[in-house]
């Protein structure tokens, strides 16, 4: 399937998309994850691409980017996403 297939493919058939770090591969799961409407959650304070999303989406129209769910702390974001999932489904 390629780089950019698998990410698709992986995005597509999940429920939730949470971005750690990153680089340019975690940019095109969340570009895609927020166009399928998945829940996303950002870890900031982890680095990379993470740490950037707030500001990139300050400046860009992307569907479902108001409802990014922010944490700094794992356990918790994790736990909010979860919620989350139990809200959508």
């Amino acid at each position: 399937m390629a780089y950019v297939g698998r990410d698709v493919h992986l995005v597509r058939s999940s429920d939730a998309v949470i971005t750690v770090g990153g680089r340019m591969g975690s940019l095109h799961e969340l570009s895609t994850a927020l166009e399928s409407r998945k829940v996303c959650g950002v870890l900031l304070g982890s680095g990379g691409l993470a740490d950037y999303i707030p500001t990139l989406l300050e400046h860009i129209d992307a569907p479902g980017s108001k409802d990014i769910i922010y944490d700094t702390d794992p356990e918790r974001l994790l736990n909010k996403v979860i919620a989350a999932l139990d809200k959508k489904y």
